[in-house]
């Protein structure tokens, strides 16, 4: 019931997805705020739905930030825009599930072919852009999501346009307190959710799932590899594996 009403949610924001488009008129970052707005009333709603509850430590990120985050679900894309209006950039895979895919490059998401030099280059480029022209964009800089119990090493090659413009960078530390959360099996988006939430309910007695958002202080550099290390570094710190006993319901 709780996938229903995922659904229902989604199709009663779709209107506000015109929005953004009638924005292009005013231009790309226009059009791009307008759409972080509308993806932060949308997951608002659908982490109720779900059964999500988040908190967060430290202060929000100033208006045109570059936001460095772990990644361990899909969910992450809704904690943080559920916490604050942000742009993201998300695999290509994101760009071809039905209705979401969809929606998440009419509201701005920029996506990336992880397996080429040459599209990392050209979304480099284009996120320079962007942030010169002040707008905040959210990236998960391990580029796959972890297993819960430790982090995969940050990438540097998309931390150029911060570095050279001198853009305020934010570490984000998301942890969860249910292990199905871990979306590294390679299942689909609807069947993870499935599972996730049959583990809740069992688990869990149907209690919200607990996300804690940290937030790390915010740095700057010159050096995009420089950059990388310390933003990974900050998140490491306040990272929390999940305990290697915890069962997990298939």
């Amino acid at each position: 019931m709780r996938l229903v009403f995922v659904a229902l949610w989604t199709v009663l924001c779709t209107p506000l997805v015109l929005g953004p488009l009638a924005a292009r008129c005013a231009g790309r970052i226009v059009s791009m705020r307008w759409g972080a707005w509308v993806c932060h009333v949308w997951a608002r709603g659908l982490l109720r739905v779900l059964g999500v509850r988040f908190s967060a430590e430290g202060p929000t990120p100033p208006r045109g930030a570059f936001i460095a985050s772990n990644h361990t679900s899909w969910l992450d894309i809704l904690v943080l825009s559920a916490w604050t209006p942000t742009n993201f950039i998300a695999k290509k895979e994101v760009a071809k599930i039905p209705g979401i895919g969809l929606l998440s490059g009419l509201i701005g998401t920029q996506f990336l072919n992880r397996q080429s030099q040459r599209d990392a280059h050209r979304l480099a480029s284009k996120l320079r852009s962007m942030l010169k022209e002040g707008l905040g964009i959210t990236l998960f800089p391990e580029g796959y999501c972890a297993d819960g119990h430790s982090l995969l090493p940050f990438r540097p090659a998309l931390f150029g346009g911060a570095a050279e413009l001198g853009t305020p960078c934010v570490p984000i530390t998301i942890t969860y307190d249910l292990p199905d959360v871990v979306w590294n099996d390679g299942t689909g988006i609807g069947s993870h959710a499935h599972r996730m939430l049959k583990a809740r309910r069992l688990d869990r007695g149907g209690a919200p799932i607990q996300a804690r958002i940290q937030v790390g202080p915010t740095m700057q550099s010159t050096d995009r590899k420089l950059l990388a290390r310390t933003i990974e570094k900050e998140v490491r710190k306040r990272f929390r594996p999940f305990a290697p006993a915890s069962k997990s319901v298939r």
